[in-house]
């Protein structure tokens, strides 16, 4: 008992949570629960799921509640019997006022206080849903237990708009003169609009209120506002005249000439003739028919409306008026004039459940189509079941009797949800349509609201098995939505329980599909094939199965074929398995299933479950000892112990291991339990696993202990090592784990490998050791922890790489101060002639070579045994290699690293002109000839550079420049000053002819633009002529 209170408890709150937080799938899974669904029960704070959801604003779970028989005015005193409907009108969620006003909520309801929903929206100016609580038959004039009703806060909140709509609707406007009136408090916060519109309809400023003493124009004339108690006295008259038909006042006040001299008591400061459209909406609002037929016959017209949109006509009908409401029909008031908030004549009789008036207006031609926030009139009248104003509409022969509204949903369907009988018979009386356009029949939504009346009353008209257009026919439409009584009506009198067609839907797959036990129950004896699939190849068992719908499996199990594979592959051992329900798997198992059959995918039950981690499924299919195969494999190769140890299921490993479960089977990529246990970095599964294994066979080109190094875990490596992991064993790449750990960085690691391993400086490839590959990967705490347990510092590679060279090619500038602070040799070259700062440079780690700077010859010529590659181009003859003789500066040109020549260049000692060994190239020729700009930038403003220096066949770096065709240097070196344009190399050529000749016609034309070289141009074809 106390479980399944604890159970109903957390049902309920994950409900709360679903609604406050508009999860959808978990709030239709709760309530779809018919059994145990706590939709209407109550939190410890006293909030139901529907007061939740429509105090946070989610319009979708309040529909969804709805729909499943959430009750739309439940409350509790621990919320001060706060309504869903105060909830949302306070909080200003439109829509969902309106879902719960068409679900019947109670208008009237009100707190401990007396706050209505019309106050609370109010209160929070809101001033639409208020005009929908009005339209909805709100009580205007509905006050709290200090009696204050809506017109007051309205006023108190100097909402001027809400105030007028209120008096549009008929609020008192001398209400609770005990206390305090609403021109009081417009006259104590000096509000003089508010005043003005209460005076215009019809407050009394000379009513007393007791517990002041004072009425509200002797409260102006205490409190010394004069202009608000000249205002008070000078706009009474005219409604006080009105109000108590005094027409000689009235009329001399209406039509007395502007210039006459006029008694003090009757001065009129806003209604003069040209305003008598507002004296006869005081006429009606007082109901004074004679004065509105005065009125009428002078002229007045009826359709100019109010500030807030009133007509008089709408005026009259909002409150009841027939005899004034057909005066203004017969003066030609129109009827289908609205208010601002979108409200006829017709719907606000409608409002006020007046047949006589509403009759009235049909019969004056009123519109009976005319659609309000969306709806018609035809649909609210089903809804809410006014059988007189439906027939009235019905008679008018105007209105589409198969309309559906914003929902999709037909009157007729609104009927049989609300199972009213009298509303179909008369709907079928006016001649609805029995089929709709997608071929849904009359007799389908009465059995899919499971109306057995509206049933028994259509059968006769109806074809019991016609098909809709998705498959239905009305016995499944009851067995979908689980209502027996007309399961056994429909199946009694001739339905059609088969499938006809392909796309047919059959009714006991869908009533097994949702989970109507009683239905299957009932079907199952009289059908011979229980197995029919769907158009998608599903049966009853499987959607049983995969809904988990434990009683109506029970029911199908015995009849069905339990190994019947879906067109998928999957069976219904399988997805119960996948879902994890053991009593599912139990009786399917009792019931001949195959526990060793596979899935489409290859997978078995007992694979699926151990992968899920359902550890009482993976019992009960071991408890199959003759039957189950502990060690089969899926479609990739993994067995049951493969995908528990991949997703750590410790309990599923267990009992597999117990069940004699094979650990050395590997999947198609070959690999084994432990080994995703490694991978997956389950400390719990490896120490499980290890003692049935041999921890040093190899595995995928490596060891376990190589494989717990990638994974980065300390725990794990101590574990193999505890276990007797061989600490020296070799990967197939000849890497031990000591040299792997070196070039993963891992410092906790390589300490405990080091407490095992016979031999710190083991080579590995290419003469590399554990502390050379920690270095060339920039492990300094490795580094140092090596040579701390005496890794041989001046170890080199098989090229002759010092461990100075590998920190410094790859740019580790701690571990090259750590070496150089233990004695390297920063001149040592290896076996191609490279010194250290030779690889800084060349791959441009312009710190190192800070470094390294002040300790080398910065000008010593680089005895390279490499060629290296200076000026790469397309054409061989272009294309330059240097091998020995070149210098730093040609490196850092060449490579195109301004900022490592730039700190090359910070040395006085630089020679920034030094020439290479073979073409007498300076870094300036390099720079230009490969268009390195920042480089050339960077060599230009060095103070001693020779920018017309020429290499051995007269070529200066312009004469490069124009070669390789570089535009952006040649712009750049024409603009520095003395840089020679005419020069001419050992072959007579200026940079002029090498562009020429070249064929960078565009560098040419530049270069004619210069003067000094034009000059030259032109005297050189003169001497040419000449000769």
């Amino acid at each position: 008992m106390a479980r399944a209170a604890n159970d109903g408890h957390e049902k309920l709150s994950r409900l709360l949570w679903a609604s406050q937080y508009g999860d959808w799938y978990v709030l239709k899974m709760i309530a779809e629960d018919e059994k145990n669904s706590p939709i209407n029960e109550f939190s410890e704070s006293g909030q139901s799921a529907l007061f939740v959801a429509a105090n946070a604003g989610q319009l979708e779970s309040v529909c969804i509640l709805l729909q499943h028989g959430a009750s739309v005015d439940l409350t509790s005193p621990k919320v001060q019997f706060q309504t869903p409907l105060i909830a949302a009108a306070k909080n200003g969620f439109y829509a969902i006022v309106r879902v719960l006003l068409e679900h019947g909520a109670d208008v009237h309801a009100a707190m401990t206080n007396g706050t209505t929903a019309l106050i609370a929206a109010g209160k929070s100016h809101h001033n639409k849903i208020v005009t929908t609580l009005l339209n909805s038959g709100a009580d205007v004039n509905a006050a709290t237990k200090t009696h204050f009703n809506a017109l007051h806060f309205a006023v108190l909140s100097a909402n001027l708009p809400l105030a007028q709509l209120l008096l549009d609707y008929n609020a008192n406007v001398n209400a609770n003169p005990d206390a305090m009136t609403p021109l009081l408090i417009a006259v104590q916060h000096q509000n003089i609009e508010m005043a003005k519109l209460l005076l215009y309809y019809g407050a009394n400023p000379n009513l007393i209120v007791k517990e002041h003493g004072l009425s509200p124009i002797q409260y102006a004339w205490c409190k010394g506002y004069v202009g608000i108690a000249m205002l008070l006295r000078h706009m009474a008259p005219l409604h006080f005249s009105i109000r108590t038909t005094r027409m000689g006042l009235v009329e001399r006040l209406m039509y007395r000439h502007i210039n006459t001299q006029a008694d003090e008591d009757v001065f009129l400061s806003f209604a003069d003739r040209n305003d008598t459209t507002a004296i006869l909406f005081t006429a009606v609002h007082c109901n004074n028919i004679k004065f509105v037929q005065r009125l009428l016959s002078r002229g007045v017209d009826p359709n100019v409306p109010s500030k807030a949109g009133f007509t008089a006509l709408l005026l009259a009908v909002a409150r009841n008026l027939h005899d004034i409401a057909k005066e203004l029909l017969e003066a030609n008031a129109d009827t289908e004039l609205s208010n601002d908030a979108g409200v006829v004549p017709l719907w606000a009789a409608y409002n006020n459940n007046d047949p006589q008036m509403f009759q009235l207006l049909l019969d004056y031609m009123a519109d009976p189509n005319s659609t309000f926030m969306g709806g018609t009139l035809f649909i609210l009248a089903i809804k809410q079941r006014r059988i007189y104003i439906l027939e009235l509409l019905l008679r008018t022969k105007e209105v589409d009797i198969n309309q559906t509204d914003n929902n999709g949903r037909t009157g007729f369907e609104y009927a049989c949800l609300h199972q009213d009988l009298e509303c179909v018979k008369l709907l079928v009386k006016f001649g609805i349509s029995k089929t709709t356009s997608d071929g849904k029949t009359l007799l389908m939504f009465a059995a899919k609201h499971g109306s057995l009346p509206i049933v028994q009353y259509l059968l006769p008209i109806s074809d019991i098995n016609a098909l809709s257009e998705n498959g239905y026919s009305a016995v499944a439409v009851a067995a979908y939505y689980g209502h027996l009584d007309v399961v056994k009506f429909l199946a009694l009198h001739g339905a059609n329980l088969n499938q006809v067609t392909d796309n047919a839907v059959f009714p006991l797959r869908i009533a097994a599909q949702e989970g109507h036990t009683e239905v299957v129950r009932y079907l199952v004896p009289l059908l011979n094939d229980v197995d029919r699939r769907n158009c998608y190849g599903d049966t009853a068992l499987y959607m049983a199965t995969q809904n988990q719908h434990i009683e109506v499996v029970k029911c199908l199990s015995s009849k069905a074929n339990v190994n019947l594979s879906m067109e998928d592959g999957s069976t219904s051992l399988s997805r119960a398995c996948l879902d994890g329900n053991v009593d599912i798997v139990d009786i399917l198992i009792q019931n001949g299933a195959d526990v060793n059959m596979p899935s489409f995918d290859g997978n078995r039950p007992l694979v699926i479950a151990a992968e899920k981690g359902h550890y009482t499924v993976v019992k009960r299919l071991l408890a199959e000892v003759d039957k189950i195969n502990v060690n089969v494999q899926n479609q990739e190769g993994k067995t049951a112990l493969y995908q528990a140890s991949c997703f750590g299921h410790f309990e599923i490993c267990k009992a597999l291991l117990r069940a004699k479960a094979d650990v050395t089977i590997s999947t198609s990529k070959g690999v084994v339990p432990i080994v995703i246990a490694i991978v997956v970095q389950n400390i719990d599964i490896i120490q499980l696993l290890l003692p049935h294994i041999q921890i040093n066979a190899p595995l995928l080109g490596s060891t376990l202990l190589h494989m717990a190094i990638q994974r980065r875990s300390r725990a794990i490596v101590d574990i193999l090592i505890n276990h007797g992991a061989d600490v020296n064993a070799l990967a197939e790449d000849g890497r031990s784990p000591l040299v792997l750990a070196a070039h993963m960085g891992c410092l906790d690691i390589v300490q405990a490998l080091l407490l095992k391993v016979s031999d710190v400086d083991a080579p590995f490839q290419g003469g590399y050791t554990a502390l050379s590959v920690a270095v060339e990967q920039g492990h300094l705490p490795v580094v140092q922890t090596l040579i701390s347990r005496k890794a041989n510092v001046l170890q080199t590679t098989q090229i002759g790489l010092t461990l100075l060279h590998l920190s410094c090619f790859s740019g580790w500038c701690d571990i090259a101060t750590y070496l150089l602070s233990l004695g390297a040799d920063v001149n040592k070259v290896d076996k191609v002639g490279g010194r250290s700062i030779t690889y800084a440079v060349s791959n441009g780690h312009a710190q190192v070579v800070q470094i390294l700077m002040p300790l080398v010859d910065i000008n010593a010529m680089e005895l390279s045994t490499k060629e290296v590659l200076a000026v790469p181009h397309a054409s061989k003859k272009l294309q330059k290699d240097i091998k020995n003789g070149f210098h730093l500066l040609h490196l850092a040109s060449s490579q195109n690293h301004p900022d490592t020549l730039a700190i090359l260049l910070q040395s006085p000692k630089i020679n920034v002109n030094v020439t290479d060994k073979n073409y007498a190239m300076s870094a300036l020729h390099i720079a230009c000839a490969c268009g390195h700009l920042d480089v050339l930038k960077q060599l230009l403003c060095h103070y001693n550079v020779d920018i017309n220096l020429k290499d051995k066949d007269g070529n200066t770096p312009l004469h490069f420049a124009c070669q390789y065709g570089r535009m952006n240097v040649i712009l750049y070196l024409l603009q520095w000053p003395g840089v020679n344009r005419t020069v001419e190399n050992k072959n007579g050529l200026t940079c002029f002819h090498t562009a020429c000749i070249e064929g960078h016609i565009d560098i040419a034309s530049l270069l004619c633009q210069e003067h000094e070289l034009a000059v030259y141009i032109i005297m050189s074809y003169f001497a040419t002529s000449s000769r």
